[in-house]
């Protein structure tokens, strides 16, 4: 009864509560794997490498990803993938304990955790379209995004730090079985969910660049998807170079803000609590607002919170600000999201959305070298206010976007599968 009041259907959410399973493992894993890294060296270069490998994958396969989504039956792939995440983390786990062993099978586990992560994470974002109607594209999204934000960083990663001090064979071994139960929830997902494509399948076989090139092609020609891709990697690009020496500023009692390790943390839980009270409240708010205005907004209050630390001392009013730009930006994420599967064939969505990730994480590494580079070129100070001005001058992207109609009547699903 609940699940029919919500419009969004039983499919639906036992895609959210494996998601939700799988995002919790997802938390513990970020954590757990870093600090059971300084149990074998102290040399930090070595236990970076841990994090280097949990997101090469994005970098090296992330666009395969997309052409084997929309070539195999997408649930059946994603119970496959993150089961053997699961697997994988309970291997180590055996290993590591009652073997002894070095970083090197933590490198390994790390990478095929991260690998299998292409997959199932795109793989949601298409797979969501087939189980709920078009109307409910927002909120649906809204829900698995505010989930995310929730087990990851408020719930996943204390709960990490903690099953390493019990044991690294907890600490591995618990986030393995929850992404066996997200596997073991997806089996309930009734239905078929291969893509089907354009031509019928009547045309021969092509090969996985031709594939590729095709994902990329439909990404690059169609200008809206184009301009909130250019938009997205610029907000990612800015906000890494900030956060990547904001802790510089912050931290320290030679620091501007002269704040405790503590504190910084609960400063920068501003913007997670902001990044899940949007999630939550983006659908009425993309309903109540112009596409434009919502994606004009983050951009704003983004460099809102880049120039604030310029021009107040305040945590408090830096804290505000920075929730206030992770509420507006995971509004605008999920209209992002949203768009993208209204507009895309769902064929060939997989790729497209590969492609996408693709190009707005890849700005990550490179915002947090600029970040760093930029500090010892022009000061901490000039290097916020450059980030601020490049974030404003988003607007005038935003102004060209044209978001067609996402809401439609009728029942039936926007993704095109066979049942």
């Amino acid at each position: 009864m609940a699940a029919r009041r919500s419009g969004l259907g039983w499919r639906f959410h036992t895609l959210w509560a494996a998601t939700a399973s799988a995002n919790l493992a997802d938390g513990v894993v970020l954590v757990a794997l870093p600090l059971i890294a300084l149990r074998f060296t102290n040399e930090p270069a070595l236990v970076a490498g841990v994090r280097v490998a949990g997101t090469l994958p994005w970098l090296v396969f992330g666009l395969f990803a997309g052409v084997i989504l929309d070539r195999l039956d997408r649930r059946k792939l994603m119970v496959g993938v993150t089961s053997l995440r699961g697997l994988a983390l309970g291997a180590a786990a055996v290993v590591v304990t009652f073997f002894g062993t070095d970083i090197v099978i933590l490198y390994a586990t790390a990478l095929a955790v991260g690998t299998a992560s292409t997959l199932y994470d795109t793989g949601t974002q298409t797979l969501v379209p087939g189980l709920v109607t078009q109307d409910d594209l927002m909120r649906a999204n809204g829900r698995v995004m505010s989930t995310q934000v929730v087990l990851m960083e408020f719930v996943g990663s204390p709960l990490g730090g903690a099953l390493v001090a019990v044991s690294t064979f907890a600490a591995l071994g618990a986030p393995g079985l929850m992404y066996v139960i997200a596997g073991l929830l997806l089996l309930r997902i009734s239905g078929q969910h291969r893509a089907q494509s354009t031509d019928g399948g009547k045309a021969p076989p092509r090969s996985v660049l031709a594939d590729i090139k095709t994902g990329l092609v439909e990404l690059v020609r169609e200008p809206t998807l184009r301009r909130l891709a250019v938009y997205a990697s610029v907000l990612n690009l800015t906000e890494s170079a900030f956060m990547s020496v904001f802790v510089i500023y912050a931290v320290g009692r030679t620091a501007p803000l002269r704040l405790s390790e503590a504190d910084y943390g609960l400063l920068l839980a501003g913007a997670a609590v902001g990044s899940v009270a949007g999630a939550i409240l983006a659908a009425r708010l993309i309903a109540a607002l112009l596409p434009a205005l919502v994606l004009s907004a983050a951009a704003v209050l983004l460099a809102g919170s880049f120039a604030l630390p310029v021009a107040t001392s305040s945590p408090v009013v830096i804290g505000v600000g920075i929730g206030l730009a992770g509420f507006a930006i995971a509004v605008a994420n999920v209209l992002m999201v949203t768009v993208r599967q209204s507009v895309v064939a769902t064929g060939i969505l997989g790729r497209v959305t590969a492609g996408t990730r693709l190009l707005v994480f890849g700005t990550i590494p490179f915002g947090a070298a600029f970040g760093g580079l930029m500090v010892k070129l022009i000061g901490i100070e000039r290097l916020f206010l450059t980030l601020a001005i490049a974030a404003v001058g988003l607007v005038a992207v935003t102004a060209t976007i044209r978001i067609p109609a996402l809401r439609q009547s009728g029942t039936t699903p926007p993704g095109h599968y066979r049942s």
